[in-house]
């Protein structure tokens, strides 16, 4: 697919971060802001935009209400609603003009169903496309070299005797970012 520039709108820092750094790997233009009101001042002065991602629930303006806005002042423009109230939307709102896209997706699910709004397409993924909100971290981090640093931090914050008491996102993270804590200790030196 042709690069896209887009536009995502989301109040959550790590969303915007982590989305926006995936996105723009598979090639395309990323732009990000926090609000409703931001997205408007940035379509304004950007317009190459072609597809705007936007959460549902922000402070300020809500998404339904910042989709409006731009199908006002831009009407061929593509959005698509990019939250994680997708299932409870689908079922509970009128959503025809735009495509809702579930947050949590694997990142080459949510590529496949960003570039397919932008087409205009329908945004079907894969039955197991859904992955945890830690698991995308963990995918935004391990290729990273402050994983040790990260590494050294949890195991400063809990001594390794109390790895298996840890709560299970935090083992997850140990158990993706390294070796699982067997060999060594990461809080010393090499």
């Amino acid at each position: 697919m042709e690069r896209l520039d887009i536009l995502l709108v989301d109040d959550d820092l790590l969303v915007r971060h982590v989305i926006a750094d995936e996105i723009a790997e598979a090639g395309h233009f990323v732009l990000t802001v926090a609000c409703g009101e931001a997205a408007l001042e940035a379509l304004a002065d950007n317009p190459a935009i072609t597809l705007v991602l936007v959460d549902y629930a922000m402070p300020g303006m809500m998404g339904p209400d910042l989709i409006r806005e731009i199908r006002n002042r831009r009407p061929d423009l593509k959005v698509a609603m990019l939250t994680g109230y997708a299932e409870i939307l689908r079922m509970n709102e009128r959503h025809d003009d735009y495509p809702i896209i579930a947050k949590g997706l694997r990142m080459e699910e949510l590529i496949k169903a960003v570039e397919a709004a932008a087409r205009g397409e329908a945004t079907e993924v894969a039955e197991d496309a859904a992955s945890t909100r830690v698991e995308m971290v963990l995918e935004q981090m391990a290729p990273r070299p402050a994983v040790e640093g990260i590494q050294r931090q949890l195991y400063t914050l809990y001594e390794r005797t109390l790895q298996d008491n840890l709560p299970q996102p935090l083992t997850k993270l140990l158990d993706k970012l390294g070796d699982g804590g067997t060999p060594s200790d990461p809080r010393k030196p090499s």
